[in-house]
């Protein structure tokens, strides 16, 4: 549309205009304080990101907006997905749709834009955590095409947000497992796996020449985030009444995390054990003081009898205000879960948990879970 012959010079200059005040605006924002962890960072360092690329021998300021969007991806959101290893704390719908998919979506523009392949660079020199993303998409459908319920949750019976995610990464690194994943969604959804706004995805990603392997060739247990959000999922099979079972036991990352370690859900055939409730609104009554506490949630209340009135649950509070990995490390307020111990093996898992760092002070000396 810039260049189209009926887009004259007027339009072009109000259209550079208008990207890079949007952009100015973005950088103001990220600089005015953030948190690496939360979804809003992903969309304006990806804006910034863009504009400058797009801009590019447009616009004066296009490099700045190149470097400023460039050098927040990879050196305070890369370290941040790289200590979730592939996993999200804020659920299958903001997770997929605003985590996973705008930080695919920068490093795939990037490497169209200036060639430096980001995706290898990841997978390589960073633990593969981008790969990992889409087996976290994987493992977290049910057999019934829901997906696992944990933090605020929604659009949990969507796979628009996963054929998003997966299918950037599945034509980066040519993954038969991640394509036959695609392939099942594309199958099970009746061919309707992108909303009409993003339709491009599906001709830009999905190549369906790629060599396609089954899902039900993976194993069946996979660890995520061992030293950040621990969370465990396990399978006795792939087919339809197979089971699914979830064990987390971390930390926590942001507000649209819960008070929930030592959680366990476990799915056969239906949701047998649950994350309970619903999201409705994020400061409502019911999210604040039920959804997001612990007696929501398959854990340990612990009960002081002094306070006949509150649940035992967790402690309950604010952490979104670290800007830097360095700065989420040091912050021990967030420090709420650790696994102990976890074992995998052709028969047999196992994980053991210990939160006693999320339970109010002096509540308890020890407070572990085991699963297996």
């Amino acid at each position: 549309l810039y260049s189209h012959p009926s887009f004259n010079e007027a339009s072009r200059k109000t259209a550079r205009g208008n990207i890079a005040s949007a952009a100015n605006s973005l950088v103001r924002e990220l600089g005015s304080g953030s948190h690496i962890f939360h979804t809003r960072m992903y969309g304006w360092a990806l804006g910034v990101a863009m504009a400058g690329l797009a801009l590019d021998r447009e616009h004066p300021d296009a490099g700045s907006f190149v470097d400023f969007g460039g050098d927040f991806f990879q050196e305070r959101l890369f370290p941040a997905r790289r200590l979730q290893d592939g996993a999200v704390h804020n659920s299958f719908g903001y997770g997929r749709k605003y985590t996973m998919w705008q930080t695919g979506h920068f490093i795939s523009c990037w490497h169209s834009s200036t060639g430096q392949n980001l995706w290898q660079t990841i997978d390589t020199g960073q633990d593969g955590w981008a790969r990992r993303e889409m087996l976290f998409n994987i493992y977290g459908r049910y057999p019934d095409g829901t997906y696992l319920r944990f933090g605020d949750s929604y659009s949990l019976t969507s796979d628009f947000y996963s054929f998003r995610a997966v299918s950037e990464r599945v034509a980066a690194y040519r993954d038969p497992v991640g394509q036959g994943f695609l392939q099942m969604l594309i199958e099970q959804n009746a061919g309707k796996v992108v909303e009409k706004p993003s339709a491009y995805i599906y001709f830009l990603n999905y190549d369906p020449e790629l060599k396609s392997v089954p899902v039900s060739t993976l194993p069946s247990a996979k660890l995520f985030s061992r030293d950040g959000l621990g969370m465990a999922i396990w399978k006795s099979g792939w087919e339809n009444n197979g089971t699914t079972v979830f064990f987390k036991c971390g930390n926590y990352f942001g507000d649209h995390g819960h008070f929930d370690q030592g959680h366990v859900d476990i799915f056969r055939r239906a949701p047998l054990l649950i994350d309970s409730g619903h999201y409705l609104t994020f400061s409502g009554e019911f999210r604040t003081e039920y959804w997001h506490r612990t007696v929501a949630h398959n854990s340990i209340l612990i009960t002081a009898p002094s306070m006949p009135a509150e649940e035992g649950g967790q402690r309950v509070f604010h952490s979104q205000d670290d800007d830097t990995i360095e700065k989420y490390m040091a912050n021990t307020e967030a420090e709420t879960g650790d696994l102990l111990d976890y074992v995998e093996r052709d028969w047999f898992s196992y994980a053991a948990g210990c939160f006693t760092a999320a339970c109010p002070a002096g509540r308890a000396e020890s407070v572990t879970r085991e699963v297996a």
